[in-house]
This record gives structure tokens, sequence and C-alpha cells, in this order.
């Protein structure tokens, strides 16, 4: 027995109106212009897709230059009282000796003075030696700024900390730059 397959007719709403705008002639044509349609990118996609782009690489190349990335030197600190005031030792290691100087800017983290409830204590190199100890170690001496405490603090010889001495502060922006100078000059 043969089954018979519903042909559309000019009775039948749905299927009599598509196969009498669609004929099976016109099928190779639509699907070129469907294609057509799907593969090509309209021009203003591409024009404004182009001006975003080049807007986030200005905004990030303009935050790069504000950002500050720096170098620092992580170690820990000692406190020392003297008869007027209580500085800093930090012992630094031979081959992170080069990189400090006189001057620069620490941060110190207190470990009995929590930084969330205290803030940080500052301070500047105040001295480097010549020479490192027995340990091989050299002991730098900060002097420490109180002044932008949260709170009032009371140093004591037992105490210890944290400390970052900032060997050079630059932009993400420098940072980059600079790697690829120097990538480039190797080569």
């Amino acid at each position: 027995m043969q089954e018979k397959i519903n042909q559309p007719t000019d009775t039948d709403p749905i299927n009599g109106a598509i196969s009498s705008r669609y004929d099976i002639q016109d099928a190779g044509r639509h699907s070129e212009d469907i294609q057509e349609i799907i593969t090509k990118v309209p021009s203003w996609i591409l024009r404004w897709g182009i001006v975003i782009w080049g807007m986030i690489l200005v905004i990030g190349i303009a935050i790069s230059a504000i950002i500050h990335y720096p170098d620092t030197i992580k170690a820990p600190i000692k406190f020392q009282s003297a008869p007027k005031e209580t500085y800093g030792l930090i012992a630094i290691r031979e081959d992170n000796f080069t990189k400090v100087k006189t001057g620069q800017q620490v941060t110190i983290g207190l470990q009995i003075y929590p930084a969330e409830d205290y803030g940080q204590l500052r301070g500047t190199i105040a001295y480097i030696p010549d020479q490192p100890n027995e340990r091989g170690v050299f002991i730098v001496q900060v002097k420490l700024d109180s002044t932008h405490l949260k709170q009032p603090i009371k140093l004591k010889n037992w105490m210890t900390g944290n400390a970052e001495i900032i060997t050079q502060d630059i932009t993400i922006l420098q940072r980059i730059t600079h790697n690829l100078v120097k990538g480039v000059n190797k080569n």
C-alpha cells in the first residue's frame, strides 16, 4: 500500500502560500543571496569595531602611564632605640645591595600593630654600611616617620615587622617600554 504524501493545494493556507512564493528554480538564487548576507560583514561594523579597539588601546596606554608599579625589596625589620629616636634595621642580602640607596622610601608593616587599624609606618634609608657583617648581610638603617599612622604607636626594641624598600618607582608603561628597549638592544 502506498502512502499518500501531502501535496500543497491552493486551498491549503500555509503550504499553499509557501509554495506559491518560492519556486524550486528560485531556491539556488536565494541561497546565494543569503550566503552573501551571512558571509559579508557590514562596513559599519568594521569601522566601529576598529574605532572601539583603538579607543580601548588608547585608554589602556593612558591607564598604564598613570598606575605606578614600583620595584621593591622585601626584608624583615627590627627596631633599635637611641636616646633621641627609634630607628629600624633591615638586613639586606648581597644580591640586593646595589639596588639600595640612601634616601629611598621604605614602607613598614608591624606584626603587633595591624596595618588595617594603625596604618603602615614609613621611613627613609638613612645609612648603608660599606661592609657586610659576619653573616654576609648589610644592616641598613631606616629613619622612621610615624606621621602617616592612623593611631599613635610606641615602638620597642623587641618588635619586628616586614619592610618594603622602593628601589625604583616607575609606571607600568615605563616598565613595558624599558623591557621592550632592553629586548631590542639584546638582539
